[in-house]
């Protein structure tokens, strides 16, 4: 599962829900994501452990796909 919280322009924290990283790719590349690239990004959990992320909702993506290249 993935899980990102992010904070939108009125620093509301909210939060996103994959079943796992490929939703998330399949979403981004059919923009499924309705929300904007420039969001802060606050924490991430990909199947149950926490990401060390800092940065946004459009670099995530690119992040994600190297950290999982590395682990393979």
């Amino acid at each position: 599962m993935l899980t990102i919280n992010y904070l939108n322009d009125s620093k509301q924290e909210k939060v996103l829900t994959y079943d796992n990283f490929e939703e998330f790719e399949l979403s981004r590349f059919a923009c499924a994501i309705n929300i904007a690239d420039y969001y802060k990004v606050s924490k991430v959990e990909l199947d149950g452990e926490t990401i060390d992320y800092t940065g946004n909702i459009g670099d995530l993506y690119l992040f994600l796909t190297k950290r999982l290249k590395t682990k393979a």
